[in-house]
């Protein structure tokens, strides 16, 4: 490092990194600016043998944006080379932002910019050996920082000019049915867009060229030589209906040659002509050459973002110079538009009078207000009720009731098995067996060894343990057979309450059928209690109607009816809301809304039927009508196509 005598390094630094933020900020800063006060800051207190700020273009081409002095041309930079160490660090994003690099003789620093998720391009320094530039990491991190805002920003603005100059030039180019008119707009709109010298728009008729309009230019000196080598050029390329490029000649001689020739006499050695076709004539298989554009520039041009330009602004060229070439065939063009003018004078009041109409029609879907109402399904069921189910996996061997039978509490109802559980105490049975033989047979040899003339102690000590082995091991055995008859008596399900079995047709959807561990069985109910209505309010929708509870002095009502009995309407209150949310297979994210049943009367009069369907409008409140009208249109687009 190189800072001036006297002032430490740290305020030197922060007095950098200061000036760069501010410079990122300024919506002045030009972009060599900025990167020439990185390049030049870089020199001078670490002082690399170069430094250099790469951008990465389309197809991983490089760019050379700012560099060192010692750096007379771009190609000397080997980290801009196509498959370069430096290029593979840019796209693997594994790697941190900033990482050093030894190599044989040298030392470097990579730097990655990045302009929101998308890889800008980068800055290479290159050290020394000797040079310790770990110290220095975290000052390329901070300028890493401040570089990544910038370009963001840059971009940002590039952008937004793109769009303003973009929608002033496709306001232009239809603004007119004068093919003159058009083609002045669009000469001079497009080539911003384009960013070229001189843009030129001409008018192709049976394969005759005719110069509309030049960029910049008031009116056209057709009899130029320039003008005239670009008709005969253009001429001579809608005949073979072919393009042209100066960076790569026409295959074809004459129009090789009459390009070279408009090239000597234009002065700019970038050249562009592309012919716009007539899309809307669907009649035949090619379409027509409406016209050409010519393009003119110095070599140093953004390709890239010509190339952009140029797909967005032709297809609107080309149609709009057809529209007005369309209208200006039409015979007697000027005297009919004259006519139609005047006799629109005479309907001119009951235009206005009818606008006027439409308009306060149109304000009061706005400012008049109804019912907002949403409509929800549910079910009608018993308070009280329970599903049993399959307390492991097996097989339904008996069904002891059936749809509408009366049960009691831990009644029997269904009976399992379960050839694992019968299999592994068979398993069991034999392994206890076994152990019980050998128990036994060590006994009688511990007595042998403990006795008599032939006694041995270690053999006797060795029988004994050996017997307290399977002694342990045979009552482990009776636990797990313990465990197993327990799990074996399990396999009989009982009913969890009083009530009545509203599965229907029980015995023939489970009987002598493999069930799995938590699969539901059946459904108990107790249907001479209390009932209750219950409803799947859609997710999206539930936020309409906890507000208009919310804004409810007293309970909730919503008008229901029943399916079965669609003309008799009736009125229930809200009793609870689910504070969680379920998934339904049918409907989605869902909010059980728990309603009472209203009282039998001579008014009200239903049959209390288990899962009875049930159809309620919920009224939440006063809404314009637009919006009572195209609340659940707007509902699809914000679920489906927005959030």
């Amino acid at each position: 490092m190189n800072p001036d005598a006297g002032i430490p390094v740290t305020q030197i630094i922060d007095d950098l990194l200061n000036e760069l933020a501010a410079l990122s900020e300024s919506p002045q800063t030009k972009a060599a600016d900025f990167f020439e006060k990185i390049t030049v800051a870089t020199e001078t207190l670490f002082s690399p043998i170069y430094f250099a700020t790469i951008a990465q273009g389309s197809n991983n081409q490089n760019f050379f944006i700012s560099g060192s002095e010692s750096l007379s041309q771009a190609p000397q930079i080997s980290e801009m080379a196509t498959g370069s160490e430096f290029v593979r660090f840019l796209g693997n994003q594994d790697q941190p932002d900033v990482l050093s690099v030894k190599s044989a003789d040298h030392r470097r620093v990579f730097i990655r910019i990045q302009n929101g998720h998308e890889v800008w391009g980068g800055m290479v320094a290159r050290f020394d050996d000797s040079v310790k530039v770990e110290p220095i990491l975290l000052i390329f991190e901070a300028i890493r920082e401040i570089t990544n805002r910038f370009v963001a920003k840059q971009a940002e603005q590039q952008n937004a000019q793109f769009l303003d100059q973009f929608l002033r030039f496709s306001f232009n180019s239809h603004l007119s049915l004068n093919p003159k008119l058009v083609a002045n707009h669009v000469a001079n709109d497009a080539r911003l867009i384009l960013n070229c010298e001189r843009l030129a728009i001409l008018q192709v008729t049976r394969s005759r060229a005719k110069l509309l309009a030049i960029s910049s230019v008031s009116s056209i000196e057709s009899r130029s030589a320039v003008s005239k080598k670009m008709v005969r050029l253009v001429n001579l390329a809608s005949r073979f209906q072919m393009p042209f490029f100066s960076d790569q000649p026409p295959t074809e001689r004459s129009v090789c040659e009459a390009m070279n020739s408009f090239q000597e006499a234009s002065n700019f050695e970038f050249i562009v002509g592309v012919p716009l076709v007539d899309q809307s004539n669907k009649k035949q298989a090619t379409p027509p050459i409406v016209g050409y554009l010519v393009a003119e520039s110095k070599p140093d041009i953004n390709r890239f973002e010509f190339s952009r330009g140029l797909r967005v602004t032709a297809p609107h060229i080309s149609l709009a110079l057809s529209n007005a070439e369309a209208v200006s065939r039409i015979p007697f063009r000027r005297s009919l538009s004259a006519i139609g003018k005047i006799c629109n004078l005479s309907s001119l009041a009951a235009l206005i009078v009818g606008l006027m109409i439409l308009t306060c029609l149109i304000g009061s879907l706005f400012i008049v207000k109804t019912d907002f109402k949403i409509r929800i399904n549910g079910e009608l069921r018993p308070e009280i009720e329970r599903n049993v189910f399959a307390s492991m996996d097996g097989f339904v061997e008996e069904v002891m009731v059936n749809h509408g039978d009366q049960v009691l509490k831990d009644q029997k109802l269904i009976e399992l098995s379960s050839p694992a559980l019968e299999l592994e105490l068979k398993q069991l049975a034999g392994e206890k067996s076994k152990l019980e033989k050998t128990l036994e047979t060590k006994q009688i040899a511990l007595n042998q060894a403990a006795s008599g003339d032939l006694r041995d102690l270690s053999i006797a000590s060795r029988l004994a343990g050996e017997i307290s082995e399977l002694e342990f091991e045979l009552a482990s055995l009776e636990d797990k057979k313990q465990f197993l008859v327990e799990q074996m008596a399990e396999l009989v399900i009982l009913s969890p309450i009083d009530g009545a079995v509203t599965t229907w047709k029980l015995k023939e959807s489970i009987l002598k059928k493999p069930v799995r561990w938590g699969e539901s069985l059946a459904n108990i109910a107790l249907e001479s209690g209390e009932w209750k209505i219950n409803f799947k309010v859609p997710e999206y929708r539930i936020g309409y109607l906890l507000a208009a509870r919310t804004e409810s002095t007293e309970p909730l009502e919503i008008e229901f009816f029943f399916e079965s009995s669609p003309n008799q309407k009736m009125k229930t209150r809200i009793l609870e809301i689910s504070p969680s949310t379920e998934m339904d297979p049918e409907v989605g994210p869902i909010v059980t809304v728990v309603c009472e049943v209203p009282s039998l009367t001579d008014e009200v009069d239903f049959a209390k039927r288990h899962g009875a369907r049930v159809i309620a409008d919920v009224n939440c409140g006063k809404k314009p009508v637009f919006s009572t009208w195209t609340q659940e249109l707007f509902d699809s687009i914000k679920r489906r196509l927005v959030w």
